[in-house]
């Protein structure tokens, strides 16, 4: 009778199952905030507009002002955004405040700055115009 050899031990598989349980996790850590901004930026009448606006908010997105909101909202905090031009041609007001408590948390108003003015010409000049953008985590 033929002896049976014994299973090999399926490393392929286990390292598989450990890198998916770990970009799973690494996916959790950060929160898609950003993502669901750029999302609402894709769907404006002309998001070509808005390309350089996106792309020189990005690196200040997530130097600034993500951990600061994490800091102040937590991760999974749905929070509403508005955007909004400032006095100067080249500045964007980005405010960013939790709907659930808003008596208790104030809202965190950032000042970008360095935008050409066509980048952000489509924003509106006031808050009082801006559109209310929901960022999901």
């Amino acid at each position: 009778m033929p002896r049976m050899e014994p299973m090999k031990p399926k490393r392929n598989q286990s390292a598989a199952f450990r890198n998916s349980a770990e970009s799973q996790n690494r996916s959790n850590l950060r929160p898609e905030w950003l993502s669901g901004m750029i999302e609402w930026f894709r769907k404006q009448p002309n998001p070509s507009e808005y390309d350089i606006f996106l792309q020189q908010l990005t690196p200040f997105w997530d130097r600034a002002i993500e951990p600061t909101l994490i800091q102040e909202f937590g991760q999974g905090s749905t929070l509403y955004c508005i955007f909004y031009r400032d006095r100067d041609p080249s500045q964007v007001n980005l405010e960013i405040w939790d709907p659930h408590y808003v008596e208790q948390k104030p809202s965190q108003v950032f000042k970008l700055e360095g935008f050409p003015p066509k980048a952000i010409q489509n924003l509106p000049n006031y808050r009082e115009q801006a559109e209310i953008l929901i960022l999901q985590n």
